[in-house]
C-alpha cells in the first residue's frame, strides 16, 4: 500500500510540474503575443489578428489548466471556517470527501467538454484553426482534475487514518504545534 501510495504522488507531483512548466511557458509566449501586437499597432501602425487570437487561446489555456493543478498542491481557494473547527479525523474526512466530489465533478467535466469542442463551430479568422479545437483544454483539465482530486482524497486519508509505520508524512495542517517542524 505504502509503495502504490508514494508512486501515485509521484505520478501526480510530476503532472503538477509539468503543468506549471507549461503555463509559465504559455505566460512567456503570452507576453511576447501582447507585447508584438501593442508595438505593430503603436510603431508600426498595423494590426496583427493573429497576435490577438493566441494571445486569447493562451489566456484560457492557462487558466483552466493552472485551475486543475492548484487541486495537488492545495492552493486552491476554499473556505474552510467550518472545516477548521471540526477535530482531526472530521477534517481530514470532510476535506477527502471534497476531493472525491471534485473528482466526481471533473468526470462530468471531462464527457461536458468532449461535447464542447464537438458543438462549437467556426475559425479563428487570422489563424484559420476551428475555435472549437481551442477548448480542448477543457476535458484535458477535467481529467487532470479527476486524477489530482482523487489522487489527494486517497492521500488525506491514507496519511490520517494510516499506520505509523506507514512511513507517509502526516497532513501538516493537522499538526497541533505547526512550528514543531522546520519546512
Amino acid at each position: 500500500m505504502r509503495a502504490a501510495i508514494k508512486s501515485m504522488e509521484r505520478v501526480c507531483d510530476a503532472l503538477a510540474r509539468g503543468v506549471n512548466i507549461a503555463t509559465a511557458m504559455m505566460v512567456a509566449a503570452l507576453t511576447l503575443f501582447v507585447s508584438w501586437q501593442v508595438f505593430a499597432r503603436y510603431i508600426l501602425n498595423t494590426g496583427q489578428f493573429w497576435a490577438e487570437e493566441l494571445a486569447i487561446i493562451a489566456m484560457i489555456w492557462i487558466g483552466i489548466l493552472g485551475a486543475s493543478c492548484t487541486l495537488w498542491t492545495d492552493s486552491h481557494i476554499g473556505l474552510n471556517v467550518f472545516v477548521d473547527r471540526l477535530p482531526p479525523g472530521g477534517q481530514v474526512v470532510l476535506r477527502a470527501l471534497g476531493d472525491f466530489l471534485i473528482g466526481g465533478f471533473g468526470i462530468y467535466l471531462f464527457f461536458n467538454g468532449l461535447l464542447l469542442v464537438n458543438r462549437i463551430s467556426g475559425t479563428w479568422s487570422a489563424l484559420r484553426v476551428p475555435i472549437g479545437r481551442t477548448y480542448l483544454v477543457v476535458p484535458a483539465s477535467a481529467l487532470l482534475m479527476v486524477i489530482f482530486a482523487f489522487a489527494k482524497g486517497v492521500q488525506r486519508l491514507t496519511r490520517h487514518f494510516g499506520s505509523p509505520q506507514s512511513g507517509l508524512d502526516p497532513d501538516p495542517r493537522l499538526d497541533p504545534n505547526p512550528n514543531s517542524q522546520q519546512r
